[in-house]
């Protein structure tokens, strides 16, 4: 755990592992996308810092898609507290989230992945279930069986957790022309994934 601490300090990982975790995804994606969530919030913090700084516990950025490349789709439009940025901007932003995991193995020079990262997120997930158990309203974003999309079958999106599970399932909002394109580059490559998960979920 020390060990990836340092490294989430290393040149070009700012948004490595004490930064990449908000929330994460139930079942096998759970520890992904909550990196990128994470990464989300934290390279907003980065981007602040002139000014301050965001408080990285105040900031929320649904991320929606899969949890792996450009299916992880960070909605920086409906991030809160509401953050004006260029398109440009935008666009660097949500490359860099979308691979926040190999910038913390470059950081480490190959010598491991962000396993802090993926513990965090397991236990973050596995506490906000929890919490929904015993009664409490908890929205996170969940990969789960979804119809939000069509001719995806498992799609991440904002969810609600509470004693019966997801108890509610919201849909993605409204979007910008930037984030739209995102939406329709990530459903072939989403759907790849979904087909080689079934496949082997059968075997």
């Amino acid at each position: 755990m020390a060990e990836d601490a340092s490294a989430a300090d290393a040149d070009g990982a700012r948004v490595g592992a004490a930064a990449e975790v908000e929330v994460a995804l139930a079942g096998v994606a759970a520890a992904a996308h909550g990196r990128a969530r994470r990464a989300a919030v934290g390279a907003l913090q980065v981007l602040g810092a002139g000014d301050g700084g965001l408080d990285v516990d105040e900031v929320d950025i649904p991320v929606i898609g899969g949890h792996a490349g450009v299916t992880i789709l960070p909605l920086l439009s409906q991030m809160r507290p509401k953050v004006t940025l260029e398109d440009a901007k935008i666009e660097e932003l949500t490359t860099r989230i979308q691979n926040a995991g190999t910038e913390v193995v470059e950081a480490k020079a190959g010598a491991g992945s962000a396993t802090l990262s993926m513990a965090y997120a397991a236990a973050r997930f596995a506490e906000s279930c929890l919490r929904g158990l015993q009664g409490d309203k908890v929205y996170e974003c969940a990969y789960i069986e979804s119809s939000l999309v069509s001719d995806l079958d498992y799609f991440a999106s904002k969810v609600q957790l509470g004693p019966n599970g997801v108890e509610d399932v919201f849909e993605i909002g409204e979007v910008t022309d930037f984030e739209q394109k995102g939406i329709d580059a990530l459903i072939p490559e989403l759907q790849k994934s979904i087909a080689k998960g079934i496949e082997f979920a059968g075997k």
